[in-house]
């Protein structure tokens, strides 16, 4: 009976670890297109760039994942884009979470989980907007509107970042309210995203 019980137990372990080894966090997104619009005359802005961010949690849960944690959470700002606004998909990376299960810890998994957020699109001459997740999963095609923003104070938006970006001082890049003081900050860019990034801000269009 042991035998079989303990066997039983085995393969469950293995079939949920398997089932959990790479999952999203959040639903998928749909991939139709959207527009970036000025609010005032409806005419699309084109291009604008896009930073996600997502929350993480790297630690352990009890009870399959229902039960009290013990771990870190944090905001990772990953993954930037440019985008034209001129009818193709829309994709913003969705990473997958990554969990495996411990037998007899109350079934705890030990789990790095990352979920999208939002992302933060800046346009030059536009104020900056955080687009939170619910938004993005509307239905497609959908519609944004930015609002516009003086000249002078774009421009002083715009260089202010940018001098951040070549410091590579990220924390430019936060529009949203500061994160908790036991949250972790990651910032994830690779050579090819800092530098589209750098051009971005130095010119307001997409450089090579």
């Amino acid at each position: 009976m042991n035998i079989g019980k303990n066997l039983v137990i085995t393969l469950t372990f293995l079939l949920v670890s398997m089932l959990l080894g790479g999952c999203h966090s959040r639903a998928k997104l749909p991939d139709g297109p959207v527009y970036f619009v000025d609010a005032n005359s409806g005419s699309k802005i084109a291009p604008v760039l896009l930073v996600p961010y997502y929350s993480t949690f790297s630690g352990i849960t009890t009870k399959m994942g229902h039960g009290p944690s013990r771990g870190k959470s944090g905001t990772l700002l990953a993954y930037p884009f440019i985008y034209y606004s001129d009818g193709a998909p829309f994709k913003v990376k969705q990473p997958l979470s990554t969990a495996i299960v411990i037998p007899f810890l109350w079934m705890g998994i030990i789990h790095k989980s990352i979920g999208l957020e939002g992302v933060d699109v800046y346009a030059k001459g536009y104020k900056v907007w955080d687009v939170e997740f619910y938004l993005l999963n509307r239905p497609r095609p959908a519609t944004f509107k930015l609002k516009p923003l003086g000249e002078t104070e774009s421009n002083e938006e715009f260089a202010r970042i940018s001098e951040g970006l070549r410091n590579r001082n990220f924390e430019v890049l936060l529009t949203y309210p500061s994160i908790g003081k036991d949250e972790v900050l990651e910032f994830d860019f690779n050579k090819k995203e800092l530098k589209m990034m750098e051009n971005f801000f130095g010119t307001g269009t997409k450089t090579e």
